[in-house]
């Protein structure tokens, strides 16, 4: 469940030619922690395959943390983790994940186990210190490291950043 809160930012190295390459092992996951979630209310469906975690939904994993209000999880085979898999995680309502210096909101996080992909949509703003990119549709793909920000917006369909200097450095570099 862990990969439904990744994002990807511009990692901000002090080369011109390297800010905008994503940097997701600035991110800090570690896919060996637990993952703790709480929600007003969990329902499972079996006959669907579906696990909804609906109502101020808290996901966290080590330093990142994802807030929502839905979290649907879809699954094959039985209920029992030995007996079925993950296929999709899907957060709903406003999503909002936090990981150290880093902040990604959107209105839909799609994760999808098999391809391992994740699609932040809506209104995805990505902010690191006082650094702020927009755009509509986030896609990163974890199997190549690779990141996409687009804006399908009907107004300028662009992408929208601002780097202020100084908050341009590595995480952890002074």
């Amino acid at each position: 469940m862990a990969a439904i809160v990744l994002m990807a930012m511009p990692s901000m190295a002090a080369h011109a030619q390297t800010e905008m390459q994503p940097n997701l092992g600035q991110l800090g996951i570690d896919s060996g922690q637990p993952v703790k979630i709480n929600a007003d209310r969990f329902e499972v469906f079996d006959d669907r395959k579906q696990a909804i975690f609906s109502g101020n939904v808290i996901l966290e994993q080590g330093p990142v943390r994802m807030q929502t209000q839905k979290l649907v999880v879809t699954y094959t085979g039985g209920t029992e983790q030995r007996q079925g898999n993950i296929k999709r995680l899907e957060a709903s309502g406003k999503v909002i994940v936090n990981s150290k210096e880093q902040t990604a909101t959107g209105d839909r996080a799609i994760y999808e186990v098999s391809t391992r992909q994740i699609r932040l949509t809506g209104n995805v703003v990505l902010t690191q210190k006082d650094n702020v990119i927009r755009g509509t549709d986030l896609i990163v793909d974890l199997t190549t490291g690779t990141s996409k920000l687009v804006s399908t917006n009907s107004g300028s369909g662009r992408v929208q950043g601002v780097f202020q200097p100084g908050a341009m450095q590595n995480p952890g570099q002074n």
